[in-house]
């Protein structure tokens, strides 16, 4: 469970265990914010040497999701979309990267451009051996 900077005493959200965020507050656009927002203390570091695992928001989302994540080390990293039918809808990354903390936006829009439609897709991170699977509403 995670504690929001701003939040009542005890108040705890679990949106960083399942990648959902009910009170739709995550849209962190600086590495500053989404280190406050993982880790109490807001240690700059906390996204690295904590749980490195992939963020999401806001979601629901329309137009644009930032997907967040942290790397310990220097690796390939692949993120992509997928369709409830498995299918690969865009590759926004693939390509080795440094340590520290990184965050991509997407869009909605596939790799021929298409904008997608209304509905639940996923966003897979696989790096090191790890794989994180988030799920992502696109509500217009």
């Amino acid at each position: 469970m995670l504690k929001l900077p701003g939040d009542a005493e005890g108040a705890v959200l679990p949106w960083a265990e399942y990648g959902h965020d009910p009170r739709n507050t995550f849209n962190a656009t600086t590495v500053r914010d989404l280190n406050l927002m993982t880790a109490p203390g807001g240690s700059a570091t906390a996204l690295v040497e904590g749980s490195s695992g992939l963020r999401v928001g806001p979601n629901p989302f329309n137009p644009r999701v930032t997907l967040a994540f942290g790397l310990r080390e220097r690796g390939r990293v692949e993120v992509e979309v997928f369709d409830l039918a498995g299918r690969r809808l865009k590759t926004l990354l693939d390509g080795d990267l440094e340590p520290g903390a990184h965050q991509i936006v997407w869009d909605g829009r596939t790799d021929s451009g298409e904008t997608v439609s209304s509905g639940v897709y996923f966003v897979r991170l696989a790096r090191a051996g790890r794989i994180d699977v988030r799920k992502l509403l696109v509500v217009k």
